[in-house]
């Protein structure tokens, strides 16, 4: 099979993160672009690109993707662009989606998000606008109002609607947060208002820990005819020695009951190797069986270099069958932290869709498995920086002394700061950008995250024009 891969050079910007690795400091690159080559046997191949904009504090300014035209790749066919602004403290204030409008051939707005802050660096509102072409305008749609514990977790989320015939907001939405002792989330109760204006409980979610592991995720919902919750579904997980998940069985409330339904079993091998089978039970025989596996493969530095997906074909006599392998290269070389692996992939998705990287992603490949052939899908080219220039950086960034420890954290972080850094802006955002937590005038010491939720979190300090970031794992 001929596949033409089309390299296109991206001359942008060269941006940096400065990073403390101990007693390390390095330049990282930052992605600016990646070239995906789509293999069509039936249209030929397909080219669409994705962009990165910075600005001078290294926050994501500009996120585009588009799809090119197969004979003139400098023409857009069909895109979306997502542009992000930022106030003094790094926090993001505005966020404006637009889309390609390939018969007009302009970017047209389609919905924009506004955020403000409290004085502790806590978001205060949400507003959610919708663009309306014929005014040319945005309207107000949906506003969200956080309110925190003494913590400085969450408390409660209010949702209201405007109504531009009195043109203002009006409550119809509430989320109410608890916690046990020792901070974990242990209950989500969602609420809206009746056509009395008052507030009806229409779901909860419950989760269950020992020992700091979740037991058990339990969804309440309201059944219509007796005005009461019921438990709708519930999730049971099994862990091992080392507290990693091993299992989790998948419970729906059907004939009066709750079912096993479905199950995910997840292995871990000594040749850094993560299985993730899904199976789903069948009543009449009283037994699982597998219809999906994800075999997940680590090089030493713990970068992704292939996911392999099996499927059950045809019948549930068949065995299951590999139909889709993807693989990457990396310069194990080159160290980044800011961006994850961009294939997602079938299966078991608090593992992750995607996986951090360690060192820099130079290619990925996607194939297919049809009529007894491997047939390349997908290719993914990465464009970075250049690392010869030092942009954005002051020399006082390379003499840096900063930790973060430990990492993985469950409870807390600690960080310790060198003299240049102390009175910086310390953040902690989502990979979505929300922060979660900022304190000015930091000097160091030990931040409380049992609130947030497992996953990937990006700390950064802020002090003139020195940014440090550093990625976290919330386990």
């Amino acid at each position: 099979m001929k596949q033409k891969l089309l390299i296109v050079f991206l001359a942008t910007q060269s941006l940096f993160f400065v990073q403390k690795n101990m007693a390390q400091t390095e330049e990282l690159p930052r992605l600016d672009s990646i070239t995906i080559v789509t293999v069509d046997e039936a249209e030929g191949s397909r080219i669409s690109k994705k962009y990165f904009k910075y600005d001078d504090r290294q926050n994501l300014i500009e996120n585009k993707s588009v799809d090119c035209n197969q004979s003139n790749i400098k023409q857009v066919t069909s895109g979306v662009i997502t542009s992000m602004k930022y106030n003094t403290l790094n926090q993001e204030i505005e966020n404006i989606q637009s889309t390609y409008d390939y018969i007009i051939k302009e970017w047209v707005p389609t919905v924009k998000r506004e955020y403000t802050y409290l004085s502790n660096g806590l978001k205060d509102t949400e507003i959610f606008c919708i663009y309306a072409k014929k005014l040319k305008k945005y309207i107000n749609h949906t506003q969200e109002k956080y309110v925190y514990n003494a913590d400085k977790s969450i408390k409660t989320i209010s949702s209201s609607i405007y109504d531009p015939s009195l043109e203002k907001w009006k409550e119809n939405k509430k989320q109410a947060y608890k916690y046990n002792s020792t901070g974990k989330l242990i209950e989500i109760s969602f609420k809206e208002k009746n056509d009395q204006d008052n507030y009806i409980e229409k779901k909860k979610f419950i989760k269950e820990y020992d020992n700091n592991l979740l037991q058990k995720r339990i969804e309440n919902v309201l059944n219509a005819e007796t005005k009461k919750l019921y438990t709708n579904k519930k999730t049971e997980y099994k862990y091992n020695e080392k507290g990693l998940e091993t299992e989790h069985i998948n419970f729906v409330w059907e004939d009066n009951a709750l079912q096993k339904t479905s199950k995910v079993e997840i292995k871990y091998s000594e040749n850094n190797t993560i299985t993730i089978d899904s199976l789903l039970t069948y009543p009449v025989e009283e037994k699982w069986k597998i219809v999906n596996r994800v075999e997940k493969k680590f090089d030493a530095n713990q970068n992704v270099i292939s996911l392999n997906t099996s499927e059950k074909l045809f019948d549930n006599n068949n065995p299951i069958q590999l139909t889709e392998r993807i693989s990457a290269t990396y310069d194990n070389d080159v160290k980044t932290k800011d961006i994850i692996f961009p294939v997602k992939f079938a299966g078991y998705n608090e593992i992750g869709y995607q996986h951090p990287i360690n060192n820099k992603i130079l290619k990925a490949k996607k194939e297919h498995y049809y009529d007894g052939v491997w047939k390349e899908y997908d290719h993914y080219t990465y464009y970075y920086s250049n690392t010869e220039n030092n942009v954005g950086i002051t020399p006082t960034a390379k003499e840096l002394t900063i930790n973060f420890f430990p990492n993985p954290a469950s409870d807390f972080i600690n960080i310790e700061t060198s003299k240049s850094i102390i009175g910086a802006t310390l953040s902690i955002c989502d990979l979505k950008g929300r922060v979660l937590f900022q304190q000015e005038n930091f000097k160091g010491g030990q931040v409380n995250i049992r609130h947030f939720t497992k996953g990937f979190y990006i700390c950064s300090l802020t002090k003139g024009n020195i940014v440090y970031k550093k990625k976290l794992l919330k386990k």
